[in-house]
């Protein structure tokens, strides 16, 4: 597979769009040593494992952002179910390379406070929970 840069690791949540940056969500995997019968040395097996959580953020646009505020006070509510975040690896022009998918829930959501002063856009941060099927 080819090098790829941050830019170029885009996340799509759901219906809400794509999100330029993409962090966390490494596998974590549990290892356990087992001795077999009469073995001295143990076996490493790979026991129970889950994902960190992980963060998406972009560019805040109230219009765009406004579905996706919505849902995020109906999820807390219990009103809504979690989502499909689908991450995809390009290479230019924005090819596909690879792309992994998992169910998510909504851990928090940050959105800017307004303030204006400074020259940077406000950025929309949704911080998710892999939901790992028992």
């Amino acid at each position: 597979m080819p090098i790829i840069n941050q830019s170029n690791v885009v996340a799509t949540f759901g219906e809400f769009g794509e999100f330029e940056s993409v962090s966390g969500g490494s596998l974590q995997i549990a290892h356990f040593e087992h001795y077999q019968a009469g073995a001295m040395t143990p076996n490493k097996l790979k026991g129970t494992f889950s994902f960190e959580n992980f963060t998406i953020a972009r560019a805040f646009v109230p219009e765009r952002d406004a579905k996706l505020r919505q849902y995020c006070e109906r999820y807390a509510a219990g009103l809504e179910l979690g989502r499909t975040c689908t991450v995809q690896y390009r290479v230019p022009p924005g090819v596909v390379v690879d792309q992994e998918s998992k169910f998510c829930k909504v851990d928090k959501l940050d959105i800017p406070d307004g303030k204006s002063g400074s020259n940077e856009a406000g950025m929309i941060t949704l911080t998710l929970t892999v939901d790992v099927a028992p």
